[in-house]
């Protein structure tokens, strides 16, 4: 299955955005999974200190029109979409639209997110196939989501 990589990017340095979808990268290679990530082909933005909202217009794929389309697209390709929330202070906008093109696609959409999270709301948890509050309880789920029926 192909598994998108959702999460707040804004106001996170190049890092931090990417260090935890390079982890679940390698869980997701694991079990068969093929991770999509939309930090991928970005390593230029690592010289930025804070990864802004309205992108950046002198990298095309970084732009506004950049980053959406591209972001749709990938949302519209994937099987699962995974909206990782934890440790989020403030709510992504971006994350809560893509959580929104998936359930409109009729795509898996799980979510991570602790109790006190900014994104507990009611819409985007009824639009999420299933909310959890680990990484660990994540991953089993969609180890079992992969499996085939016997």
């Amino acid at each position: 299955m192909r598994v998108y990589l959702a999460g707040p990017i804004t106001g996170l340095s190049y890092g931090e955005a990417v260090d935890w979808r390079e982890r679940w990268a390698a869980d997701l290679i694991e079990l068969g999974h093929t991770p999509v990530t939309p930090m991928r082909g970005k390593a230029y933005l690592s010289r930025m200190r804070k990864l802004r909202p309205e992108g950046y217009e002198e990298f095309i794929t970084s732009s506004a029109k950049g980053i959406y389309s591209r972001d749709c697209f990938d949302v519209a390709q994937c099987d699962v979409l995974l909206a990782r929330f934890l440790g989020a202070e403030e709510v992504s906008i971006g994350t809560v639209m893509e959580i929104q093109r998936a359930h409109d696609y009729g795509k898996y959409i799980l979510a991570i997110m602790e109790k006190d999270n900014p994104h507990r709301h009611a819409f985007v948890e009824q639009a999420c196939s299933l909310v959890t509050e680990t990484d660990e309880e994540a991953l089993d789920i969609l180890a079992v989501l992969g499996e085939g029926y016997t």
